[in-house]
């Protein structure tokens, strides 16, 4: 589901919950966001994006549990 990083916290996590999203996909600017709301919600997995590109990149800070490189993960699969 299609959302936005420039809704409310709140507004963000109503779309999470509604949707019963296991995975979501961001840019590395936002997994500290998405950490702070995933366990409020049904996500299990965050796919990370470089800030300079979807796959141009690899994410340059170092994931959390449950957290995957989408550059990597295209390699891999």
């Amino acid at each position: 589901m299609p959302t936005s990083v420039q809704r409310s916290d709140d507004g963000f996590l109503l779309e999470l919950k509604s949707s019963a999203s296991k995975i979501i996909i961001c840019q590395e600017e936002n997994v500290e966001r998405v950490l702070g709301i995933k366990s409020q919600c049904d996500i299990e997995h965050i796919i990370v994006t470089s800030n300079a590109g979807y796959d141009l990149e690899e994410v340059s800070l170092p994931l959390p549990p449950g957290a995957h490189d989408l550059r990597r993960l295209l390699a891999e699969y």
